[in-house]
């Protein structure tokens, strides 16, 4: 049986670069909605549930998972999976706290700039103790012949 709506929904720590895109089935086709701002993510399962009217849903959200491999080996995290749960905890208790100053950049606290301007990649790469910026990306992140390299995740 085929969900009765999918949602895709492109997140962003920014509310306003939440966009999501709906699709709905009708008979056997799914007919796809304008892509339009996540309205209240706080509800959105709710929404989602209640819209497809006991017929199932699926969401799917594009977020960042992983860690770069060399910024995983200064924070002795072999597995992503395995350290999840401890994001915002503990040793964690910053990992999402974006840091505001170069100072404040650190393994548990990689997240840089807060807002821009006078900000440098070399706090970041300083602050986490790799050698360069590409030790900040993950293996998806790095170009192809079909696609330009990604930024560095933090």
């Amino acid at each position: 049986m085929l969900p009765a709506l999918v949602i895709h929904a492109d997140w962003s720590s920014n509310p306003k670069k939440r966009w999501m895109a709906v699709a709905t089935l009708d008979v056997d086709t799914y007919r796809v909605s304008a892509v339009g701002p996540v309205k209240n993510p706080d509800v959105l399962v709710q929404w989602a549930t209640s819209q497809s009217k006991g017929r199932g849903a699926v969401l799917g959200f594009d977020f960042p998972i992983g860690l770069p491999k060399a910024y995983a080996a200064k924070a002795s995290v072999n597995r992503f999976l395995d350290v999840l749960p401890e994001l915002g905890t503990g040793r964690w208790k910053d990992f999402c706290d974006v840091a505001e100053l170069p100072h404040q950049v650190s393994v548990a606290r990689p997240f840089y700039p807060r807002r821009p301007g006078g900000t440098l990649q070399t706090h970041l790469v300083d602050g986490i103790g790799v050698r360069t910026i590409d030790d900040l990306l993950r293996r998806c992140d790095f170009g192809t012949e079909y696609r330009n390299k990604a930024c560095a995740l933090f």
